[in-house]
């Protein structure tokens, strides 16, 4: 349980320095960071990840399990916006269960992972140094006091949400990894979010590409002048399973619409300082390439779609250089309706697609509407299928995770969980909440240790116990009929997941019947 103090020391000074610094570096470097910093201390902090191949850099965060399951002649490649994981405001998310519905798959690019809170980082660092303080005086503490030390402090740390993921996902599987991308990118402190994709290493292998000049993973390269039309920067890693290989790329498209063009006069989004970026960000300077690009799309009549098919077809190009096949993937907030009374959209995402072999699949509803349950057909996968063969794109689909919310019954093994907690919201609420309640009430960190012994503290004081109960209670026990969907966002998420099946050996077309020779 001790930590290196070279590596601790460095990490206090890498801390410092960046906090120092934060005057001279933009809000993503600055995340990139201490993400980093982040990383290069997990194995310190947690024993699961004690032998994976950790990879710290500047291109992406990656942690490999040391395990291998066994190569599989199919795998099952899913996506899902998992919905702000690793923040507050995703503090009720069941990361088991969510675990558990991500485990059915092989590969899943998953997006609005969020940045480590600041908060959580201090706390972090704060644990470092009760960790220093246990390794002092350890040798002081009977056996049963050091191991029950010791089993606290693991508790004391605020893992960060894509590592809690990894952690249920891996007591399912010891094989499962992940690799995603250095830094959070988006317009606004509150847009800030990370792709990257969970796997399974033997069945699924990430490699190295041309696309992102020999490294496992990249952030796609925007052009700068174009940069300004593009929310957040997705993360493209190459994976290779049997005969099957492609550059993965996972994508949130925006939700808002772009920043419109500064009138003569007005302080332009880019001459803001960080602070006062989502308060007064109202307009923005764009290229000529920029206005070009976004002169394309004037016919579409919605605001919001427009900004996300300039969006896209941006996107898009950036992807057209790379050598290995690509499947885009993620949160496009953007249906593919192609019924009668809106065929122009089939016109709009060819323009934007630009390339007539790529395909959209997936054309169910995925979003959740906190008063009507599955709503928008946000969620695709877009792939040219006669260059990566083999994938069972016509039954490509949703996982629908929404339990009937009056009789939440169900025999489908992921959801268990998830059914109990609905059943006892309906039938014994009192207990649901007092369970809760006990959990956190339960809950114990380290504050300091001396030569004599470690103080023991509850986790949460008992006031912010009474506030995180209150505010469960209001979402979970006691939701608003207003909102009766929401309940799912707070456990899970508010989209569901999209798979489909892909053989891992070469697809071979069937030989044209030979002629028969006259004799």
């Amino acid at each position: 349980m001790g930590i290196n103090s070279k590596i601790f020391r460095h990490a206090l000074l890498t801390c410092s320095l960046i906090l120092l610094s934060t005057s001279a570096w933009s809000v993503s470097e600055q995340l990139s960071a201490l993400e980093r910093l982040e990383c290069s201390m997990a194995q310190q902090r947690y024993e699961f990840l004690a032998k994976d191949a950790l990879e710290c850099t500047d291109n992406y965060l990656r942690f490999e399990s040391a395990e291998r399951a066994a190569p599989r002649s199919e795998i099952k490649i899913g996506s899902f916006n998992i919905v702000r994981m690793g923040t507050d405001q995703a503090q009720f998310k069941r990361y088991d269960i969510t675990a558990k519905i991500i485990n059915q798959w092989d590969l899943v690019g998953v997006v609005e992972i969020m940045p480590t809170p600041a908060a959580y980082q201090i706390q972090n660092r704060q644990v470092d140094l009760i960790v220093q303080q246990l390794s002092s005086f350890q040798n002081n503490y009977s056996f049963d006091d050091l191991k029950k030390y010791k089993d606290i402090l693991i508790g004391s740390y605020k893992m960060p949400g894509y590592l809690r993921l990894l952690l249920e996902l891996r007591k399912m599987d010891p094989s499962w990894s992940l690799i995603m991308g250095p830094r959070a990118t988006g317009e606004t402190s509150t847009s800030l979010e990370v792709s990257g994709f969970y796997y399974r290493a033997g069945p699924v292998e990430n490699v190295t590409s041309n696309f992102c000049h020999g490294q496992r993973g990249c952030e796609l390269s925007i052009a700068q002048t174009l940069k300004t039309i593009v929310s957040r920067i997705p993360f493209s890693a190459t994976f290779k399973a049997g005969d099957l290989k492609f550059n993965a790329v996972a994508l949130h498209l925006r939700f808002r619409e772009n920043f419109r063009e500064c009138l003569p006069g007005e302080r332009p989004r880019e001459s803001l300082p960080n602070e006062l970026l989502d308060v007064e960000a109202k307009c923005r300077i764009f290229s000529n390439e920029a206005k070009a690009r976004m002169a394309e799309y004037s016919d579409v009549g919605n605001a919001k779609f427009r900004s996300r098919y300039i969006e896209f077809s941006v996107i898009n190009d950036a992807l057209k250089n790379s050598q290995e096949d690509v499947m885009i993937m993620g949160d496009f907030n953007l249906p593919h309706i192609n019924d009668g009374t809106r065929r122009s959209n089939d016109a709009f995402w060819k323009r934007a697609i630009n390339d007539s072999a790529k395909e959209i699949f997936v054309h169910t509803k995925t979003s959740i509407s906190r008063l009507n349950g599955l709503s928008g057909e946000y969620d695709h996968f877009i792939f040219n299928q006669k260059k990566i063969t083999g994938c069972d794109t016509a039954q490509a689909t949703s996982y629908n995770f929404l339990l009937d919310l009056k009789n939440p019954e169900t025999e489908d093994a992921p959801l268990m969980e998830l059914s109990e907690i609905l059943k006892m919201r309906n039938y014994v609420p009192d207990q649901l909440s007092q369970n809760f309640s006990k959990s956190l009430n339960e809950k114990q960190r380290l504050t300091h240790c001396s030569q004599q012994d470690c103080l023991v503290q509850p986790f949460y004081p008992p006031i912010h116990q009474l506030e995180i109960l209150q505010v469960f209670n209001d979402r979970i026990v006691n939701t608003s009929p207003k909102i009766p969907y929401k309940v799912f966002e707070d456990l899970i998420s508010d989209h569901i997941p999209i798979f489909m099946n892909c053989k891992t050996t070469a697809q071979v077309p069937p030989m044209a019947p030979v002629a028969a020779v006259a004799p």
